[in-house]
């Protein structure tokens, strides 16, 4: 499931796709906790690769100081 909303154009409405709705709070609740650890991973994703990206960084900042 992807979070991330279709872009509108000028000419076009913004159209989400058809989803079912929630029989009672329990299915609530779980869709939250699903999108919850969705977000988490995204999160944890996110920091190792600007993690990477800064210790790449410094190594060409060494380089070009040198």
């Amino acid at each position: 499931m992807s979070l991330k909303a279709p872009r509108a154009s000028p000419g076009k409405p913004i159209v989400f796709p058809p989803h079912e709705r929630a029989a009672t709070l329990d299915d609530v609740l779980e869709a939250i906790r699903r999108l919850e650890d969705a977000v988490g991973e995204q999160w944890l994703a996110t920091s190792s690769q600007l993690g990477t990206l800064s210790k790449r960084l410094q190594r060409l900042e060494r380089r070009l100081a040198k």
